[in-house]
C-alpha cells in the first residue's frame, strides 16, 4: 500500500470526450517528450553553465597566479645604509664639541676639538731643541773653518785659538748661570709634581668605586638577559601551539564547509523531488534541518578558526615582545660592559697618572741633584777655559796637530747633525699628534650616537659618534627562500614605504646574500639536536634605489618598506 501523500511521476491518459471513443488510445500532446526526458536535460544545462564559467574565469586565474610567481613581494624589508664610526686617535680632554645629534656635516668638517696644550708644549720644546742644535751646528761649522785656516797660518790659528778659548770661557760662565737657573726650575718642578701626585692619588679611590658599581650593573644586566631568553623560549612554544590550533581549526572549517555544501545540495534536490511529489514532506523537512545544522557547524568552525588565529596573533605578539625585551637586555648588558671597560680604563689611567707624576717628581729631584753636582764642574770648566788661553798660545809653537783638530771638529759637526735629525723627527711626530686633536668628519652625512661632551676625558680609540650617509642608501629585503627561484642581480624592482603610502620608488636588485639570516645570527640553529621543525628561511636581498632623492619624501634608515621584484 502506497504511503500517504506520496506521488508518482506518471501521467494519466486523457479520457475521451465521447464515451464511444473510449476504446481508442489517446494521442500524446504535440511537443511533449514524457517525464523521463525532463531531468537529464536540466542536468546537462547546469553542467554546461559550470563548464562555461570555468573556461571564462581560467585566464584571469592563470594571469593572477603567473603574476604572483613572477613578482615576488615581502613586507620583511627596511631602508638600510652606511654608518661611519668616529673615534679618537689620541688621549686627551674634549675642549669643544661642534655638533650634536641629527646635525648635517660635510667631509673634513671639525666635529670635536681636544685640548692641544700638552702636545703644543712638547712641540715648542722640540722646536727649541732643534734651534739649539742648529746653533751648535753653525758653531761647529765655524770651528771647522777656523781649524782649517789655522793649519795654513800658525799665527792666525793661534789668534783664533785664543779668541775661541776666551769665548769658551765666557760660554762656561754662562753655563754656570744657566745651571743655577735650572736648579731653581727643577725645585719648582719637584713641588708641582708632588702636588700632582696628591691630586691623582685621590682620583684612584673614585675610579675604584666606579669599577665596583659598573661590575654590579653588568651582573644585573646578564641576569636580565637570562630571564629574557627564558621568556623567548616560552613565547616560541606558545606560537607553535597556537599554530597547531589554527591548523586544526582550519581543517574543521574545511570539513564543515564540505558537509554544508553536501547538505545544501541534498536540500535543493529534495525540494525538486518534493515539487515533483516524488518524496514526502517529512523527508524535505529532514533535508532542510540537515542543511541548517551544517550551516551552523560552518559558523561554529569559522568562529573557532578566528579564535585560534587570534590566539596565534597574540602568541606572536608575545614572542615579539619577548624578543624585544631580550634585545633591550642585551643592549643594557653591552652598555654595562662599556661602563665597566670605561671605569677600568679610568682606574688604569689614574694609576698611570700617579706613576707618571711620581716619575716626574723623581726626575725633577734627579735633575736638581744633577744640576747641583754640575755647578762645581762648570766652575772648574771656567778655570780650565782660562788655562786654555795659554794652551792656545802654545799652539804657535807647533802646527802639526792641525789636521787632527780638523777631523775632530768634523766628527763633532756630524754628531750635531744627527741630533738635528732626531729633533726634526720629534717635531714631525708631535705635529701629527697635534693634528689629531681635531676630529674631522670622514664623509658627508648626519650625526648620530653622539657620546662625547665638553670636558670629558677621551681615550685613544674611544667611540665618539657616528656619521650616517643618507645619500647612498638601499633597501634590505628578507625574502623567503621559496621566492628566489628566478630572482637574480639586475632584476627591476619597485617598493612602497610605510611612511609614504601610495608613493612608489624604483630600484633594482644589487646583490643576494650568500646565506640565510639565521646562519649569521648570534645563536644559529642546531637542527641536529631535539625535535626538528622545518621553517621557511629568509635570505637578505639588497635593492638599489634608482629614483632620485625626493626632498618631500626623504628616506631614513630602518623605515619599513614593501618591495616587489620583477623576475621575468
Amino acid at each position: 500500500m502506497a504511503p500517504e501523500n506520496e506521488s508518482f511521476d506518471v501521467e494519466m491518459p486523457d479520457l475521451p470526450a465521447n464515451p464511444g471513443e473510449a476504446g481508442q488510445p489517446a494521442a500524446p500532446e504535440e511537443g511533449s517528450e514524457g517525464p523521463r526526458f525532463r531531468r537529464p536535460r536540466r542536468r546537462w544545462i547546469g553542467l554546461a553553465i559550470v563548464v562555461i564559467v570555468l573556461i571564462a574565469g581560467s585566464p584571469f586565474a592563470m594571469h593572477f597566479i603567473n603574476y604572483m610567481r613572477t613578482h615576488p613581494s615581502t613586507d620583511d624589508a627596511a631602508v638600510d645604509g652606511d654608518l661611519y664610526p668616529i673615534s679618537a686617535r689620541i688621549n686627551g680632554r674634549a675642549l669643544k664639541v661642534n655638533v650634536t645629534d641629527n646635525d648635517y656635516v660635510h667631509a673634513g668638517q671639525v666635529l670635536v676639538e681636544l685640548d692641544p696644550a700638552d702636545i703644543q708644549t712638547q712641540l715648542d720644546q722640540a722646536r727649541a731643541d732643534l734651534a739649539m742644535e742648529t746653533a751648535n751646528l753653525r758653531a761647529a761649522g765655524a770651528n771647522i773653518e777656523v781649524t782649517q785656516k789655522t793649519t795654513g797660518a800658525a799665527a792666525g790659528q793661534a789668534t783664533a785659538g785664543v779668541s775661541l778659548a776666551r769665548a769658551q770661557r765666557e760660554a762656561a760662565r754662562h753655563q754656570v748661570s744657566v745651571g743655577q737657573a735650572q736648579i731653581m726650575s727643577a725645585a719648582a718642578g719637584v713641588t708641582a709634581a708632588q702636588a700632582t701626585v696628591a691630586d691623582t692619588a685621590n682620583s684612584i679611590d673614585a675610579a675604584r668605586a666606579g669599577v665596583t658599581g659598573s661590575q654590579a650593573a653588568l651582573m644585573s644586566a646578564e641576569e636580565g638577559i637570562r630571564s629574557a631568553e627564558q621568556s623567548v623560549v616560552a613565547a616560541e612554544a606558545g606560537v607553535r601551539a597556537a599554530q597547531d590550533n589554527v591548523s586544526v581549526a582550519s581543517s574543521d572549517l574545511t570539513a564543515a564547509k564540505a558537509a554544508a555544501k553536501k547538505s545544501d545540495s541534498d536540500f535543493r534536490r529534495a525540494r525538486v523531488l518534493f515539487s515533483e511529489e516524488a518524496i514526502p514532506q517529512n523527508q524535505l523537512d529532514a533535508a532542510e534541518a540537515d542543511s541548517t545544522t551544517a550551516d551552523a557547524h560552518v559558523v561554529g568552525a569559522a568562529k573557532r578558526e578566528t579564535a585560534a588565529q587570534a590566539a596565534l596573533d597574540q602568541a606572536r605578539a608575545n614572542l615579539s615582545s619577548a624578543r624585544s625585551a631580550l634585545s633591550q637586555a642585551a643592549a643594557r648588558r653591552d652598555q654595562a660592559r662599556a661602563s665597566v671597560s670605561q671605569a677600568q680604563a679610568s682606574y688604569r689611567s689614574s694609576n698611570e697618572n700617579v706613576n707618571v707624576a711620581r716619575a716626574r717628581a723623581d726626575q725633577a729631584r734627579a735633575a736638581e741633584l744633577q744640576y747641583k753636582r754640575t755647578i762645581p764642574q762648570l766652575e772648574a770648566d771656567v778655570s780650565q777655559r782660562g788655562a786654555g788661553i795659554s794652551q792656545a798660545q802654545a799652539t804657535l809653537r807647533g802646527t802639526e796637530s792641525g789636521p787632527n783638530q780638523v777631523q775632530a771638529s768634523v766628527a763633532q759637526a756630524g754628531t750635531v747633525q744627527a741630533r738635528i735629525q732626531q729633533a726634526q723627527a720629534r717635531i714631525d711626530e708631535l705635529s701629527l699628534q697635534l693634528s689629531y686633536t681635531k676630529v674631522i668628519a670622514p664623509h658627508d652625512g648626519y650625526i648620530s650616537q653622539k657620546n662625547v661632551n665638553v670636558g670629558q676625558a677621551i681615550s685613544e680609540g674611544q667611540p665618539l659618534m657616528a656619521v650616517v650617509d643618507l645619500v647612498n642608501i638601499y633597501v634590505t629585503a628578507n625574502y623567503k627562500e621559496t621566492q628566489l627561484h628566478s630572482m637574480k642581480v639586475g632584476n627591476p624592482a619597485e617598493f612602497e614605504v610605510d611612511t609614504y603610502p601610495g608613493i612608489k620608488f624604483a630600484g633594482h636588485v644589487i646583490s643576494l646574500s650568500p646565506g640565510t639570516g639565521s646562519v649569521f645570527a648570534l645563536l644559529p640553529p642546531e637542527n641536529a639536536t631535539g625535535n626538528f621543525t622545518k621553517i621557511v628561511q629568509r635570505v637578505p636581498i639588497r635593492i638599489g634605489i634608482d629614483s632620485p632623492p625626493d626632498p618631500d619624501h626623504p628616506l631614513r634608515l630602518g623605515m619599513s618598506v614593501v618591495p616587489v621584484v620583477t623576475t621575468e
